[in-house]
């Protein structure tokens, strides 16, 4: 949705400037919108496995690296969950 692409850019800007705090809060706000926006009748999308991804990077930078890596294997499982969806669909 709008709301957590603006969350996702304010987020990546935070990353950009190493203030990874804020990115991280900013990410938070992404994943909650994506999540309501879903629960509301909205596509599971691509885009949220990708903001798991990017929240395992900001783990990363704060020095979190057991929560890195969950969290982009989570988006990663996602990814790859709606791909094989994707392919048995066609």
């Amino acid at each position: 949705t709008g709301t957590s692409y603006m969350h996702a850019a304010i987020a990546s800007l935070h990353f950009q400037r190493n203030n990874f705090q804020q990115a991280l809060a900013y990410n938070d706000s992404t994943l909650a919108a994506a999540h309501r926006a879903i629960a509301g009748g909205h596509e599971h999308h691509e885009t949220i496995a990708g903001n798991y991804q990017f929240r395992g990077r900001i783990f990363h930078h704060l020095g979190l690296p057991d929560s890195a890596l969950a969290n982009v294997r989570r988006g990663f499982q996602m990814e790859l969950a709606l791909k094989e969806k994707d392919a048995s669909d066609k």
